[in-house]
């Protein structure tokens, strides 16, 4: 329970409980690189990698990271930015409650868009390979190498914003029509992600003193979240 996971999943139940029927689910985010350090680098990089999950037409499916590229509207000072598919799990596990669902998009941005572009480079060139390479006798990761270069190369580039956001499309029918919930957010990673993670743990908590009550939830309550 964080910001994403975590908030958005909450909004999508939000919304989902608010329709008869919902058909689509679109999970973006944005991170600026002003904000990353540390092992946030290393799943920056490794969610983009390989196939990863994604639940297109009723069916999971495995797509390969960083592609399908979308320009998004976010709130300012983001602006338009530029998402690609991305290896979270809500692609697993929001079909299982939110039933009839037909896609379940999960797709992100590290912004600047250089960010992006290089590492898409540096995927397509091996350096984000993650087999050993023998070099001059010594046994080397491509991956552990670009890992360590990412902690130098933003030193004196463009690195952003200090702001991260997301969005949740949620689009569904109510009554016959057809309904479309958009929420938009913008705000520091480090709070957008601990006071969420906080409030869940202090539900948890007391949800496990009347543990028939956090069962029958299979989760976090929206409107107690909210």
């Amino acid at each position: 329970m964080g910001s994403d996971p975590g908030t958005n999943n909450v909004l999508v139940k939000w919304y989902a409980d608010r329709l008869d029927e919902v058909d689509e689910i679109y999970l973006y985010w944005v991170v600026s690189i002003a904000e990353l350090a540390g092992a946030a680098w290393d799943h920056s990089l490794h969610m983009t990698l390989g196939k990863i999950p994604q639940y297109i037409d009723n069916e999971l499916v495995c797509v390969e990271g960083g592609t399908e590229v979308v320009a998004e509207q976010f709130l300012p000072p983001l602006g338009v930015c530029h998402v690609r598919y991305v290896g979270h799990p809500q692609p697993l596990t929001l079909p299982r409650y939110i039933k009839g669902v037909k896609n379940v998009i999960i797709k992100g941005a590290l912004i600047p868009l250089w960010v992006d572009e290089l590492i898409a480079e540096q995927k397509s060139t091996g350096l984000l390979n993650t087999e050993p390479v023998d070099l001059k006798g010594t046994q080397v990761t491509p991956y552990d190498l670009a890992l360590k270069l990412w902690e130098k190369i933003p030193e004196g580039r463009d690195n952003g914003p200090q702001s991260s956001g997301l969005k949740v499309i949620v689009k569904g029918r109510r009554a016959d029509k057809k309904i479309t919930y958009t929420a938009d957010m913008v705000g520091r990673m480090a709070p957008g992600t601990g006071l969420p993670a906080s409030i869940a743990a202090l539900m948890m908590d007391d949800a496990m003193s009347r543990p028939r009550v956090w069962w029958r939830r299979k989760g976090v309550s929206t409107r107690m979240s909210f």
